[in-house]
């Protein structure tokens, strides 16, 4: 299994060579990376796409299975990954921005490491394997759509955070109350934001009933 790492290694072992033709054999594995990569120079042992340097989502030796949407332990990591937006990524701005809850989980999928031989559904989650579990799901009140890297092991009930979560579907002008801080702006609701839409809503709702109103009584005045 090779990766573009290795195409960088190999690059940087070839402009070594071209600075220090003398001192540099490509042959002898003298060559440190700076990556997780291996120069092609280089014999390339088995490797995972961990150890590889290939993030998960594109690993082409993943195999992902589909969960029920519905089992506790999908609504589990869901609630999770929003427990870490709400009190890791949001937890110096909760006086802007509003706090997450469960709406719907959308889709989940788990991957089996390599010392895992079961393939039923029901066996998936067998005891001493930990899984790697992608959970897409929704939350209020902004409606917003994250995709979530949870690692799961069973035995311990243990349940960490493989890589960051994700924003799906755009967020606008939602979260300009801290529009400075960019790397956090896919996921702050500013509650300046629900306030002025909560407020726009219920003026709907009562321009509506007025309209209801205004026909009732002139149908009552027309009899």
């Amino acid at each position: 299994l090779t990766s573009w790492w290795d195409v960088y290694e190999t690059f940087a072992n070839i402009l070594k060579m071209v600075e220090e033709p003398d001192l540099f054999d490509p042959l002898r594995v003298n060559w440190r990376p700076t990556t997780s990569g291996i120069s092609l120079f280089h014999p390339i042992p088995e490797r995972t796409c961990l150890s590889a340097g290939i993030r998960d989502k594109y690993c082409p030796c993943s195999r992902a299975k589909a969960f029920d949407t519905n089992l506790s332990i999908v609504k589990e990591l869901a609630t999770a990954s929003i427990k870490h937006i709400n009190n890791v990524y949001l937890k110096a701005h909760r006086h802007l921005c509003m706090v997450y809850t469960l709406k719907t989980v959308i889709r989940a999928e788990a991957e089996k490491f390599q010392n895992t031989n079961s393939t039923s559904t029901n066996d998936s989650l067998r005891n001493n394997f930990t899984h790697l579990f992608t959970v897409l799901f929704e939350v209020l009140p902004s409606n917003a759509i994250f995709e979530s890297n949870i690692l799961y092991n069973e035995p311990t009930n243990t349940i960490k955070l493989h890589s960051d979560i994700l924003r799906i579907n755009l967020y606008g002008r939602t979260s300009e109350c801290i529009k400075d801080k960019y790397q956090l702006r896919s996921f702050c609701y500013c509650m300046s934001n629900y306030r002025q839409n909560k407020n726009s809503r219920w003026k709907i709702s009562f321009k509506k009933y007025n309209i209801s109103m205004r026909h009732i009584r002139k149908r009552r005045t027309s009899n």
